[in-house]
């Protein structure tokens, strides 16, 4: 399988977990759209059937979150792309890696990475701050995010 059409199926299954999550949270609109644009992919087919059945129940309790239910998923997936720079940097998959910018700069590694860390920190509170959350709750939404994307499609 060429590597584009694995990208085109990553993102078609990303779009899926943001609307079956959405549905979750009581906005049926995007699934709705999926189905109309796309189809239902075979390995869905009998979660859309619990959905239609009625057996699969919608999470009620968490329509009160502060974060619109057709936005959760692709915050997260947007916030994780911005955030894998400074990951990459503090895992060492970048050319220059905070060592090495240490070193250029005349500076003690530990601190080049205690700033690099503070930056993250600093951009987590940014972020649950824009969308009026703890970043407890981001950190978790980000969680739940992940463990979807594991796990398809057994959502």
């Amino acid at each position: 399988m060429s590597e584009l059409r694995i990208k085109i199926e990553e993102n078609t299954s990303r779009s899926w977990v943001a609307a079956i999550d959405s549905w979750d949270y009581c906005d049926p609109k995007p699934l709705s759209l999926m189905i109309q644009k796309h189809g239902v992919p075979s390995e869905l087919n009998q979660l859309v059937a619990a959905i239609i059945s009625g057996d699969r129940k919608q999470k009620t309790k968490a329509n009160s979150s502060k974060i619109d239910a057709n936005q959760r998923m692709m915050i997260a997936e947007t916030y994780l792309s911005i955030r894998q720079v400074p990951e990459s940097v503090l895992a060492k998959r970048t050319a220059p890696n905070y060592e090495e910018v240490a070193d250029k700069n005349g500076e003690e590694i530990k601190d080049e990475l205690i700033d690099y860390r503070g930056s993250q920190r600093r951009y987590d509170e940014k972020v649950a701050k824009m969308l009026g959350v703890s970043p407890r709750t981001l950190k978790s939404l980000i969680s739940e995010y992940r463990e979807k994307i594991k796990n398809y499609p057994n959502l």
